[in-house]
């Protein structure tokens, strides 16, 4: 579902075609990431840009093109980088010992099944074709693990489930497993939305009483995660929607986050920029946007348990 790639920065210094081809088969909604390898990739890469010799508007296309994967398509990388090596002795060693879907670069100083040419990149070759939609065993750890990379890769973070309710343990299984990976990303200051309707769930004050009591069972320490709950309005739209929204892409879990066992499948489909936008603003209390009826308050459960309300 999403693949994480480790491209040379040096290799948009080429020619402007390859270039542009290269960056727009990045991004959350492709399932295409670049790795932040090494930790000034994005300054590197727009020198390299700076440095081509390049018409207006080809610089334009492109300028535009890398900021849409910086702000979409980048990924922090959490490895090493040896600057005393050049950039793919660097990637080969790291592939080693953690290792990324492809490496692409221009050098041809190496070959392996793993080293994509910058001239070869296409959505046809093996290691660049990816699927959008993936079927994922329904256990909390499969359907965290299947979205791992955008866990680890945001502080803001929207669950929405019409059925999401912290009470039940099927529930708590996922929301666990998916916060894990976050507190394993040194995240503990991610801001966990749940989104559920109000009218689907049990009720707020039992989903409170169990959160006073066991929320270390289902939140990592240190971490907190924060109810808003909803209802449908009167001749409105339907409350269906269930997927992992961020500001960077979005997930649709078509069955929902709940852990019904290994028995079980759901599909998950990245969601286009523009979809998962949209999603966002029709939970955000300061839009107005009337789609759903927000019925409060909000909840900021602790891991500890303590609970307080923030409306």
């Amino acid at each position: 579902m999403f693949y994480e790639y480790a491209v040379d920065p040096d290799s948009l210094a080429g020619n402007w075609k390859d270039t542009r081809n290269l960056l727009e088969k990045f991004g959350f909604e492709q399932g295409r990431l670049i790795s932040r390898f090494p930790g000034k990739w994005t300054k590197i890469a727009y020198d390299c840009l700076r440095n081509q010799e390049l018409r207006d508007v080809e610089r334009k296309v492109l300028e535009t093109t890398l900021e849409q994967i910086k702000n979409h398509g980048i990924i922090p990388s959490n490895r090493i980088y040896n600057s005393a090596s050049n950039w793919l002795n660097n990637a080969v060693e790291q592939h080693n010992k953690s290792p990324f879907h492809a490496i692409i670069e221009s050098t041809g100083q190496q070959t392996s099944k793993h080293i994509i040419q910058v001239d070869d990149v296409s959505t046809s070759h093996p290691l660049i074709k990816v699927s959008t939609e993936r079927r994922v065993s329904r256990t909390g750890k499969e359907l965290a693990l299947a979205v791992g990379l955008l866990l680890s890769s945001m502080r803001k973070y929207l669950f929405v489930d019409p059925y999401f309710d912290i009470s039940n343990r099927k529930y708590q299984e996922t929301l666990k497993a998916c916060m894990t990976i976050m507190q394993d990303n040194w995240h503990y200051d991610s801001e966990c939305q749940i989104h559920f309707d109000a009218t689907k769930c049990s009720k707020l004050n039992h989903q409170i009483s169990i959160a006073e009591r066991h929320a270390n069972k289902f939140i990592p320490e240190g971490m907190s995660i924060i109810l808003y709950p909803w209802a449908e309005r009167e001749n409105g739209e339907d409350f269906h929607a269930r997927c992992l929204l961020t500001e960077k892409g979005g997930v649709r879990f078509d069955s929902g986050f709940s852990s019904e066992g290994s028995h079980q499948t759901v599909s998950l489909i990245l969601m286009k920029m523009e979809s998962c936008f949209e999603e966002m603003r029709n939970f955000d209390i300061s839009e107005n946007r009337d789609v759903y009826k927000f019925s409060g308050p909000r909840i900021r459960v602790h891991s500890n348990g303590n609970v307080e309300q923030l409306d």
